[in-house]
């Protein structure tokens, strides 16, 4: 069965090396360990006593169901971040939680999924690109989240866009489902995105002695980044809604505007009905019932009626 250990590193004198036992973690410098956190022996392992994990941290880390936040214990911190679902055939929206406990010396991620973010840092490291604290760690990894997101955002932005223009020059309903589809990511995405930002901007202010200066400066910049990326939403958002609109209202538009002929047409052939109605009753007396040319003289007559209502109607504007 698959380790639920994915990476251990070691980072000391500018150096990373890989741990293979989490029980060999040494106590010189600062350590980066990424579980798997579906692992049946997830629970055993955050319970090794070199991470100091206490339970209700521990709890906090393997919750089902998480949203971004951060909780601060004696021992550490707990931080719940999200990033865009850029696995093959997965939905953007679909976002990843990364579970993080952050103390002095270690840093212990956990996912369900994988994570692009996560594999850009490893990268980094294993290009001898070394983060230089725990605060440093954590900083790139806000960061590359925040990145990731930015592709999925733009997309989103331009889908709108396109659509917009389309509608524009067009009044079909089957731009709607579109919509809807739009405005359902832009939801999705923010419901994880905006308490992101909150739970970033409660560690700045958390006054953590492992966060130095550069890494409070290197926060809030992803910080700033993922407010933009919230306002983008929003943004998404509000167009999506004004696009529906202005379907809607020339859906309406159109309808009044059949029902409106419609009515036109009623008024014109109402006093025909009425006249033909009269003139059919069956009882003796009927006008012109021996004259041969009676029809041709009543259909003349009731040509020059609706003559005569079109042309009032026209005087009246009413169409």
């Amino acid at each position: 069965m698959t380790s639920e250990i994915l990476h251990i590193y070691n980072f000391e004198n500018s150096k990373a090396s890989k741990i293979e036992e989490i029980s060999k973690l040494p106590s010189n410098g600062f350590n980066w360990v990424h579980l798997d956190a579906t692992h049946k022996d997830i629970l055993e392992t955050l319970s090794v006593k070199n991470l100091s994990i206490n339970r209700n941290a521990q709890k906090a880390l393997l919750e089902e169901e998480t949203r971004p936040r951060m909780v601060k214990f004696n021992e550490g911190i707990v931080l719940i971040l999200r990033g865009v679902n850029l696995n093959d055939g997965s939905d953007p929206e679909d976002m990843i939680s990364l579970r993080l406990w952050v103390s002095e010396n270690n840093i212990v991620t956990l996912r369900k999924r994988k994570l692009k973010a996560v594999q850009d840092i490893v990268q980094n490291i294993e290009a001898n690109d070394l983060p230089k604290s725990v605060g440093g760690i954590l900083c790139q990894l806000v960061e590359r989240l925040a990145e990731r997101m930015q592709p999925t955002i733009t997309s989103l932005n331009e889908s709108t866009d396109e659509l917009e223009e389309t509608i524009l020059n067009s009044s079909d309903k089957e731009y709607q489902e579109s919509i809807l589809d739009i405005r359902k990511k832009s939801i999705v995405l923010k419901r994880y995105i905006k308490p992101q930002g909150d739970a970033l901007k409660e560690l700045l202010s958390s006054n953590l002695s492992w966060l130095d200066i550069n890494n409070s400066f290197e926060l809030n910049q992803s910080v700033n980044n993922i407010q933009r990326y919230v306002e983008d939403l929003e943004v998404v958002r509000e167009r999506s809604q004004a696009m529906m609109d202005e379907i809607t209202n020339r859906i309406s538009e159109k309808l009044n505007r059949n029902m409106y002929l419609f009515s036109v047409i009623a008024a014109i052939f109402l006093p025909l009905s009425f006249l033909t109605g009269l003139l059919g009753i069956n009882v003796a007396g009927i006008p012109g019932a021996a004259n041969d040319n009676a029809f041709i003289i009543f259909s003349l007559i009731l040509l020059i009626i609706v003559i005569i209502q079109i042309v009032l109607f026209k005087k009246f504007k009413w169409f």
